[in-house]
C-alpha cells in the first residue's frame, strides 16, 4: 500500500506473515507468470525460519500456509510438536533435533543462500530485474565464505529493517512485536524508497 502510494505504482504483495524464505520460491514464480512485473521486491527474513513443503490439509491446521496446493510450515524454536499432530495426528517431539541439529547447522546457512540463488534464477529466468532486502540479518555480516561471489550476482540493499526501526525508535503496535501501519510508512518513505532509488534496477523502469 505504502509502495503504491509513494512510487505511484500498482503493486502485487505475495507476502506470507511468518514464513521462512523458502515459501517465497514458489510464489514468486507463480507471481512472475501471472502479473509479468516490471520487477521484484523480495524482503528476506531470518535465515533459520526453515520452511518444510507438506500435503496441503484443505485448512484444517490453521498454521498452516497453502500455496498451489502445497502446505507450507515454517518451523518454530518451539511446540511444533502441537502442529505435528493437529496436521497428522502423529505424536513426535521433534524440537531438539531440529534445532540442535538442522536450525543452528552450516546447512541452514547454505540453504538460506541457496534459496536466494532460486529466486534470482527464477526472476533471470523471465528478464524481471529484483532486489533483495533484508529484515533481520544484513547479507553482508551472515555471508559465508563459499557463497561470497552471491554478492556479485544480485542487487541488494545493505543494512537491515530492524536496525532502522529499532535505532528510530518506532513504535510498536499492540502486540508490542510488530511495528504498526504509521510506522511502515515512514520506514517505507525514509528507508525502503531512497535504498530502492539508488539502485539501477527503479531507475531504469
Amino acid at each position: 500500500v505504502h509502495l503504491e502510494k509513494h512510487l505511484d505504482c500498482a503493486v502485487t504483495n505475495f507476502a506470507s506473515p511468518g514464513a521462512g524464505n523458502g515459501m517465497f520460491i514458489d510464489k514468486l514464480n507463480g507471481g512472475i507468470q501471472e502479473h509479468q512485473p516490471d520487477y521484484v521486491i523480495i524482503q528476506l527474513t531470518e535465515m533459520h525460519r526453515l520452511t518444510l513443503g507438506e500435503r496441503a490439509n484443505e485448512g484444517k491446521d490453521q498454521d498452516q500456509i497453502c500455496f498451489n496446493d502445497v502446505g507450507y510450515y515454517t518451523w518454530n524454536v518451539r511446540n511444533n510438536a502441537d502442529h505435528i499432530f493437529k496436521n497428522t495426528g502423529i505424536k513426535i517431539n521433534s524440537d531438539d533435533y531440529m534445532i540442535k541439529n538442522v536450525l543452528l547447522s552450516k546447512w541452514i546457512e547454505n540453504n538460506f543462500f541457496q534459496d536466494i540463488l532460486k529466486m534470482q534464477y527464477i526472476c533471470d529466468s523471465f528478464s524481471v530485474p529484483c532486489i533483495f532486502y533484508s529484515w533481520f540479518d544484513c547479507i553482508d555480516n551472515v555471508i559465508i565464505q563459499d557463497y561470497k561471489w552471491l554478492l556479485d550476482k544480485i542487487t541488494y540493499i545493505k543494512g537491515t529493517a530492524k536496525e532502522w526501526f529499532e535505532t528510530n525508535q518506532m513504535q510498536k503496535a499492540d502486540d508490542h512485536v510488530h511495528y504498526g501501519t504509521d510506522a511502515h510508512e515512514q520506514f517505507v518513505v525514509n528507508w525502503l524508497i531512497p535504498n530502492l532509488l539508488q539502485t539501477n534496477v527503479l531507475t531504469n523502469k
